[in-house]
């Protein structure tokens, strides 16, 4: 049964494909995602000879269609449905592009068919992806999809001579539904909402403590994994807010249980990739009258260290030099401040 797009036609695999499926899996830059060693041409007559006679049992459980350029007749690569013999309803997609395909959205149009075909007509569940954590390329066709993430599996493969990270990404029959694209009355088709979100630029956010101690010196945290200092706290969890990722962070660096006080600084941070825009939030840690109550239990963490306001520059980043004097700034004024790489700050 060969399937069509806008762009493509997807039709199941033959014997005479053997040529097309050893031109990806012999790129070293593919075959290192896919956690398999280069393939022979006896490997690959092997494989897709099993692939051509599931295909033909009389139970369906495995298709794998090669990716065809309906306007030109150009093979591209190859995606796949499989049933998970031991997970009833439930069922694996995955695909492989060529490189010189890759970033026109082929991937994403012919496996959003395919999600069409495992969700509407095998009937299946759950439809799940495994992804390794560096295939930046494929996880965003995941999320693209409006896939969900489900897990991030640590070290739990082994590519080459690396520990890889898998992550898992997900959909229900039901989210199928609900993402399906939306008409108008007029008959416009309009994108996706998932596709609409995982389009949308993405912002990391930080969050930590300004604390003080008696003399009105900072403390900051020598690292064990960078070279300028940081004020106590870290990045968000999902679905975690700013308030809640600081009072956390602060107990696992130093063993201290400290409730936010006041927001003092809003900070956004544009860098460029792969770090990215971060939103940064700082609270009023209070002041900590004996540093002995400090705990340091952290393979993060070497030091913690009071340091005057002037000093301050000499150990951390612009960034974090221009917060601190913010939230300075905001605790003895009573106002907080917005601060920006790109604005003037802001009350």
């Amino acid at each position: 049964m060969s399937l069509f797009t806008e762009r493509l036609t997807l039709r199941a695999i033959e014997l005479r494909d053997i040529d097309a499926m050893l031109a990806t899996r012999t790129i070293p830059d593919v075959v290192e995602f896919t956690y398999e060693p280069l393939w022979t041409r006896e490997y690959a007559e092997e494989r897709v000879s099993r692939w051509v006679a599931l295909q033909q049992e009389e139970e369906v459980t495995f298709t794998r269609w090669m990716i065809e350029l309906t306007a030109t007749g150009e093979i591209m690569g190859d995606i796949f449905l499989s049933k998970d013999a031991e997970l009833q309803g439930t069922t694996e997609i995955g695909y492989v592009i060529h490189p010189r395909h890759a970033g026109h959205g082929y991937a994403t149009e012919a496996a959003r068919e395919v999600l069409r075909i495992g969700f509407e007509e095998w009937g299946v569940h759950r439809i799940y992806a495994r992804v390794d954590e560096d295939n930046i390329g494929s996880t965003r066709v995941c999320e693209h999809l409006g896939m969900r993430r489900e897990a991030r599996l640590l070290e739990n493969d082994r590519r080459g001579e690396k520990w890889s990270t898998e992550l898992v990404f997900a959909m229900l029959d039901s989210e199928w539904e609900e993402q399906k694209n939306l008409v108008t009355d007029t008959g416009l088709q309009l994108q996706p909402i998932a596709e609409f979100y995982a389009s949308l630029p993405r912002r990391r956010v930080g969050s930590g403590f300004l604390i003080t101690n008696l003399q009105g010196d900072i403390l900051l945290l020598e690292t064990t994994y960078k070279p300028n200092w940081e004020i106590p706290g870290g990045h968000a969890d999902a679905g975690e807010s700013p308030r809640v990722t600081a009072a956390r962070e602060v107990i696992e660096e130093l063993g201290l249980a400290i409730e936010p006080g006041n927001l003092l600084v809003i900070d956004h941070v544009a860098e460029e990739m792969p770090k990215g825009d971060i939103l940064a939030f700082v609270y009023d840690g209070g002041v900590i009258a004996d540093p002995t109550t400090i705990t340091i239990d952290n393979y993060e963490i070497r030091a913690a260290h009071f340091v005057p306001l002037t000093d301050v520059h000499k150990h951390v980043t612009p960034h974090m030099a221009r917060r601190l004097h913010a939230a300075v700034r905001t605790r003895n004024e009573q106002r907080p401040f917005e601060i920006g790489s790109d604005m003037d700050d802001h009350v």
